[in-house]
């Protein structure tokens, strides 16, 4: 369990950039990151020894009560935030499907970065070049609130010292030929709202991330078996927060159709729409959406991380019917759809079920495809 939960933090920390091209310098590639390997056969003396709480029954040990909890205390000054990218952002190769936190853009470099309200660290973990000095690592932090939920900050670019001296005995591990390190640890420390937890935004990287989970809310994915236990339950941040600070940071968001903050499920069962997989679905690129603009819904995006066809975002206007550019959630079994965007050729895919066979052709829709070697991607 715990190589799993080292690896989701990779998976977080890994390429987070926004469409408008702002990156960390820390450009990892999921290829070079640890193998998830999850041993089910463990016996009970292995997965409970000396009959020590597992790592989730530690992180929740339901001794905080959700009834009136709520974020009081802005993570950093409102008045240093230039923007806020809502949830669902879809960036491949990295972020392919839609992205479970926003993007807080900054005017600023150095930032203060403080705890939202009263709050448990859970885990810290930073992400780094090994030759490089501390200073340029890239950290993150999991907290929780109360029982149901949690909250995380990724990308932080240095941390108090109490938070770094957590990080004293954790696990490390090196990929891409040792040239990069993560290093992660279980914590169980308290913080007060309003306590300085570091800074975010450095001149390599002027926006960082905010998530939040509510464990109470489960999200109407096609095939919830695909997620891991946070991603049903990803929730906009901002909604926990008392009503005049959550006014302040909607106000910052960059997108004008509810929902504002966004959404990271946009599946349709027994439609195109939303999210699909090669195979197991593990790696990036073998990711596929058919999904909306994060910051204008109106416009129809699919976001194709590779396997048949190289890692690209088309975007275009669909329409309700006919069989160029239809609207995805109005996509039926059985029918042949093409989708086109300028100079890129066309997509040519047919939905069967919870299965599509889909590929890249040469040349604009003529409204007579078909298909010729297809690839199949499943819910």
């Amino acid at each position: 369990m715990r190589r799993l939960l080292i690896f989701l933090v990779i998976v977080f920390l890994a390429g987070c950039t926004t469409d408008e091209g702002i990156e960390t310098e820390i450009a990892l590639q999921i290829d070079d990151a640890p193998e998830v390997i999850v041993d089910d056969s463990a016996s009970e003396d292995e997965e409970h020894e000396d009959d020590e709480p597992s790592f989730i029954e530690k992180i929740f040990d339901k001794s905080v009560s959700c009834e009136g909890k709520q974020f009081t205390v802005p993570m950093v000054d409102l008045d240093e935030i230039r923007e806020i990218t809502p949830l669902g952002n879809l960036n491949p190769p990295e972020h392919t499907l839609p992205t479970e936190h926003t993007y807080v853009h900054l005017k600023s470099t150095g930032v203060e970065l403080r705890a939202p309200a009263d709050i448990r660290i859970t885990s810290i973990s930073y992400t780094g070049y090994t030759q490089i000095e501390r200073g340029d690592r890239d950290y993150s932090i999991y907290y929780e609130l109360c029982d149901d939920i949690e909250g995380y900050f990724l990308h932080i670019k240095t941390i108090d010292p109490e938070l770094e001296a957590l990080l004293e005995d954790c696990e490390s591990h090196t990929y891409a030929d040792g040239k990069y390190e993560n290093c992660w640890a279980q914590a169980d420390f308290n913080m007060n709202a309003g306590d300085v937890i570091g800074t975010v935004a450095n001149d390599n990287q002027g926006n960082f991330d905010v998530g939040a989970v509510d464990h109470r809310i489960k999200l109407d994915y096609a095939n919830p078996s695909r997620y891991s236990f946070r991603s049903p339950s990803i929730v906009c941040a901002y909604d926990y927060y008392d009503d005049e600070n959550k006014e302040a940071f909607y106000s910052k968001l960059s997108r004008e159709v509810e929902p504002l903050c966004g959404e990271v499920n946009q599946d349709i069962a027994g439609t195109l729409q939303g999210n699909w997989y090669f195979g197991e679905g593990k790696e990036w690129n073998e990711h596929l959406v058919f999904g909306h603009n994060v910051h204008d819904p109106s416009i129809s995006e699919i976001s194709v991380g590779g396997v048949f066809m190289e890692a690209s975002k088309w975007e275009f206007t669909a329409k309700d019917s006919g069989n160029i550019n239809r609207e995805f959630s109005k996509v039926t079994d059985g029918d042949i759809i093409c989708y086109e965007a300028k100079n890129r050729g066309k997509v040519v895919v047919q939905l069967d079920g919870t299965d599509i066979q889909i590929e890249h052709q040469d040349g604009s829709c003529t409204d007579s495809e078909s298909l010729v070697d297809p690839t199949e991607y499943s819910r």
